[in-house]
C-alpha cells in the first residue's frame, strides 16, 4: 500500500480505506503553475455505489481563506474534469477538503461558506478525527453484524490501517478525549 504525502492524507485514506473505498492517493491531474506535477490528494472509488470520492487535503497558515478555497476548488474541479472523462458521467462525484486546523478560527468559516458554494464539503481536522474515532464504534458493530467475530471479542482494526490503530487505542484507553463521549 503506497503511503500518502502527509500523515493526515494517510489518515483519511486509510477511513475511506475502513469504509470499503477503493482509494489512490496522490493522483496526477495535469501540471502545476510553475510546470511542476499537479495532483489531487485522494481519489475513493465505491463501484457498487458509483461513487467517487475526491478529497484535498491542506494546511491554512499562509493564505487568505480566499486563495485557499480557489486553490482547493480549482484542484477538485480539475480532477472531477478528469475523471468524469475516465470513468464517465454516470458516477457520483463528492469533493471534500479537509483543512489542518482547528474548527473555531474564523478562517475555517470563511473557507466553508466559500466553498459550500461550489458543492465542496469542508471539515477542519479536529472534526475529522472526532467523525474518524466515531465510525470505529460503527465499524466494529457492523463487523459483529456480519458474523466476522467470534461472539464476546472486540472486532479490532486490521494491523496495515496503522494511523487508525493508533486511534483505536487511544479510544479504548481512554487517552483521547471526544467532547460529548463518556469517559
Amino acid at each position: 500500500m503506497p503511503l500518502a504525502k502527509s500523515w493526515v492524507e494517510e489518515l483519511v485514506a486509510q477511513y475511506l480505506t475502513l469504509k470499503g473505498y477503493i482509494v489512490v492517493t496522490d493522483i496526477p491531474i495535469g501540471s502545476g503553475e510553475g510546470g511542476g506535477r499537479a495532483d489531487v490528494d485522494i481519489l475513493a472509488l465505491d463501484p457498487k455505489k458509483k461513487e467517487v470520492h475526491l478529497v484535498e487535503v491542506k494546511g491554512i497558515w499562509t493564505s487568505t481563506a480566499e486563495e485557499i478555497a480557489k486553490s482547493i476548488s480549482e484542484t477538485l474541479s480539475r480532477a472531477e474534469d478528469l475523471f468524469k472523462m475516465e470513468y464517465g458521467l454516470d458516477y457520483r462525484y463528492v469533493k471534500r477538503a479537509v483543512i489542518i486546523s482547528e474548527p473555531r478560527r474564523p478562517k475555517i468559516k470563511r473557507i466553508k461558506d466559500l466553498l459550500a458554494r461550489e458543492g465542496i464539503d469542508v471539515i477542519d481536522l479536529y472534526t475529522f478525527i472526532k467523525e474518524v474515532v466515531d465510525y470505529i464504534d460503527v465499524w466494529r458493530d457492523e463487523q459483529k453484524a456480519k458474523g466476522l467475530v467470534k461472539q464476546g471479542t472486540k472486532p479490532t482494526l486490521p494491523e496495515t490501517l496503522y494511523i487508525l490503530k493508533l486511534l483505536e487505542y487511544l479510544k479504548d484507553s481512554k487517552i483521547l478525549q471526544i467532547p460529548g463521549e463518556q469517559r
